[in-house]
C-alpha cells in the first residue's frame, strides 16, 4: 500500500506545484517498454519503479497517538525502505519533452521531501525525496534493461516507511505498584 501512496503523492506534487505546459501531460508509473510508448497519444511524465530496497536512513522510534475515542495507540517502528525511480518524458516532440524534463530537474533538485499535503492525512511519517539518488546504478544501464530505447532521464530516490505493522491499543499505563511482602512458613 505505501508504494501506491507514494505514487499518488508524487503524482499530486506534479499537478499542484509544476505548471506543466497545456492540459496535455499525462502521468504514468510504467515500464517505458516500445508497446507502451507507441500507445501514448499525449506527452507523459513516466516514474519507472526499478528497485526498491531497505534504506541506510535511520529506523524511527515506535509511535503512539490518540485515536478518536481517546484510546491510546502504539505501532512498532516501520522500516524505512528506498523507491528508486527513473523519471523520464515521452513525447514525439524532443523540444516539448526537453521542456517538460527542465521543469521535473528544476522542481526535484530543490526538493527533499514529499510535501505532506499530497500525502493522505495519516501518514505519520516524512518521505524524503532525493534527486539523482542511487548512485550505484547508472543510468544508461537502467536503460538498457526496457525495449524503449534511452531517453534523457533522471534517477529519483523516495525514503519513506513501510506500512508494515498495524496500530494496536496501547496496554494502559501504571498508576501505582503494591508492595506484598508475606511470609513462608517451613
Amino acid at each position: 500500500m505505501f508504494i501506491r501512496t507514494v505514487d499518488d503523492g508524487l503524482a499530486r506534487m506534479l499537478r499542484a506545484e509544476i505548471p506543466l505546459p497545456g492540459d496535455d501531460v499525462d502521468i504514468a508509473f510504467c515500464v517505458p517498454t516500445t508497446d507502451w510508448f507507441s500507445g501514448l497519444s499525449r506527452t507523459t511524465v513516466n516514474f519507472f519503479l526499478y528497485d526498491v530496497g531497505p534504506s541506510t536512513r535511520p529506523i524511527p522510534t515506535p509511535h503512539r497517538r490518540v485515536d478518536q475515542d481517546g484510546f491510546v495507540l502504539r505501532r512498532r517502528a516501520l522500516p524505512i525502505v528506498d523507491l528508486n525511480y527513473l523519471v523520464s518524458v515521452w513525447s514525439a516532440d524532443a523540444l516539448r519533452e526537453h521542456e517538460v524534463l527542465g521543469l521535473l530537474v528544476g522542481r526535484f533538485a530543490a526538493e527533499s521531501v514529499l510535501p505532506p499535503e499530497h500525502l493522505p492525512d495519516d501518514a505519520d511519517y516524512a518521505t524524503l525525496l532525493t534527486f539523482g539518488g542511487n548512485e550505484q546504478v547508472q543510468t544508461h544501464e537502467l536503460w538498457r534493461t526496457v525495449d524503449g530505447g534511452a531517453r534523457s532521464s533522471f534517477r529519483l530516490t523516495v525514503s519513506t516507511a513501510a506500512d508494515s505493522f498495524d496500530w494496536t491499543e496501547a496496554p494502559a499505563p501504571v498508576t501505582s505498584v503494591v508492595h506484598h511482602i508475606s511470609r513462608s512458613v517451613d
